[in-house]
């Protein structure tokens, strides 16, 4: 399940970064898949680590984060409501530029949860 924030907004070390296009957060599961007795020749499937991934997108020169950073994320997804938050690690981050003028637009970066540094409410 993917959520998103239209009306919402991120903070990045309890900062809210200006002009923010978007966010993602992604939940998912590494199912284990077998086969038994049980299963008739079939694939059966067990649980397996639990991961949280996203991105977000934001306008302006504010200027990339640095791969490898570690952060705490807030996501909001409309005003006054309580946040998903946690530890992350920046995994990509990219600028955007208008190849016409040679402005920066803006920039997207990826992140992961980093459950090994504290667990992430709201999810």
């Amino acid at each position: 399940m993917v959520q998103s924030g239209k009306f919402g907004l991120m903070k990045i070390n309890n900062v809210t970064p200006s002009d923010i296009k978007n966010w993602t957060a992604r939940r998912s599961n590494d199912m284990k898949a077998y086969r038994s007795s049980n299963t008739n020749g079939e694939t059966g499937r067990v649980p397996g680590n639990n991961d949280l991934t996203g991105t977000f997108e934001v306008y302006g020169v504010a200027g990339p984060i640095s791969v490898g950073t570690s952060c705490t994320l807030a996501l909001y997804t409309s005003s006054g409501a309580a946040p998903m938050t946690g530890p992350a690690v920046i995994g990509e981050s990219e600028v955007m530029v208008n190849v016409e003028t040679g402005d920066i637009i803006g920039f997207r970066v990826s992140w992961g949860c980093d459950f090994g540094s504290g667990t992430w409410t709201g999810v």
